[in-house]
């Protein structure tokens, strides 16, 4: 048996088989972070028209609701640009690290917010999860490439309008 047995792809295209494994790496941690989000804005959710101060639900002030309200309008971007990128057929390895990277840096926030609106019992390991669910979503700013790789991988794409400019600068120039 040669060494040419022990190989899982062809030779020479080990970079792509890797590539193709991290991206979808990269949507399923994509995936993972967007169902924990929606987990924790709805637990949130619950908590805020439970909890009362000030005579009113957490969630009838307005300020409150408008947080959730915008962390809840972002994880349904996510979705749908998972759904979008699933939907194409065919993986983009550009896309899988922008839509990662994006989920891992927005499900933190969702986090932080969430246990923020909680108040104290959303730091304390005994009577909430939120602290736990925090630590594990901080895993994905590493899994699958770190945020800086990512970002490396998606400035690699940008394609500059280099007519759009020129037009722009020519116009002005009037």
């Amino acid at each position: 048996m040669g060494a040419a047995d022990h190989l899982v792809a062809r030779a020479g295209t080990g970079l792509a088989a890797i590539s193709w494994g991290l991206a979808h790496e990269r949507m399923s941690i994509a995936g993972q972070v967007a169902s924990s989000c929606q987990r924790v804005l709805g637990v949130t959710h619950a908590r805020m028209l439970a909890r009362r101060q000030f005579g009113s639900t957490l969630f009838e002030h307005q300020a409150l609701r408008m947080r959730m309200a915008d962390l809840q309008a972002r994880v349904d971007l996510l979705r749908h640009g998972l759904d979008g990128i699933a939907a194409a057929g065919r993986l983009d390895l550009r896309a899988a690290a922008a839509v990662k990277v994006t989920a891992a840096r927005l499900g933190e926030e969702v986090l932080s917010e969430c246990m923020h609106l909680f108040g104290g019992s959303g730091y304390l390991v005994d009577e909430t999860p939120l602290g736990r669910w925090w630590r594990d979503m901080k895993l994905a700013r590493v899994g699958g490439g770190t945020d800086e790789v990512l970002w490396e991988l998606v400035a690699a794409g940008m394609k500059p309008d280099v007519d759009g400019y020129a037009e722009m600068v020519r116009d002005a120039a009037r």
